[in-house]
């Protein structure tokens, strides 16, 4: 469909956009699906950039896909040499943030708390210290997510993909 018509046309480009959106469920816009139709792999390109349309854009070109200002999931140092993931550093700080104070909350309560306090009180207090771990434990999955994106981008959309400089 996209060799057979004249795509100059605003109004020819809606049939592709609407077929798109019957297969995935998800708008996308003309030139988006262009470069993927013709990256090397369309099917898992088209699934892959889905996953992280948030944080990719395409170029001024638009040929290729790149990450948007900020959201490269790393932080560099020393010219791409020396990469720290964002979201797995972040994962850590509050689960350290969380379960610290949880594991001091339940040390407390396992010692001290069980003598002083009404039974009523005992079970809201281990409630919010499970609370805690368990909100630390989400942050700390969550930190995954994005982990691989990078090379997953590159696997999928091959050629269609820069890396920001």
């Amino acid at each position: 469909m996209l060799n057979e018509r004249e795509w100059k046309k605003s109004e020819n480009r809606i049939v592709i956009e609407e077929a798109f959106e019957h297969l995935y469920s998800k708008p996308l816009r003309f030139d988006e699906i262009r470069a993927l139709v013709y990256s090397e792999t369309p099917s898992a390109a088209f699934k892959t950039y889905l996953k992280y349309r948030p944080a990719v854009e395409l170029n001024e070109k638009k040929s290729k896909f790149r990450f948007r200002d900020g959201r490269r999931p790393y932080w560099v140092f020393t010219n791409r040499k020396f990469k720290i993931p964002k979201a797995i550093t972040k994962g850590v700080f509050f689960y350290a943030l969380l379960a610290g104070p949880a594991s001091v909350a339940m040390t407390w309560l396992m010692n001290a708390g069980v003598n002083t306090l009404e039974l009523w009180d005992l079970v809201i207090f281990w409630f919010l210290d499970g609370l805690l771990w368990l909100m630390g434990a989400i942050f700390l999955i969550e930190g995954f997510k994005y982990q691989d994106s990078e090379k997953e981008l590159i696997r999928d959309l091959g050629d269609k993909f820069e890396i920001n400089k």
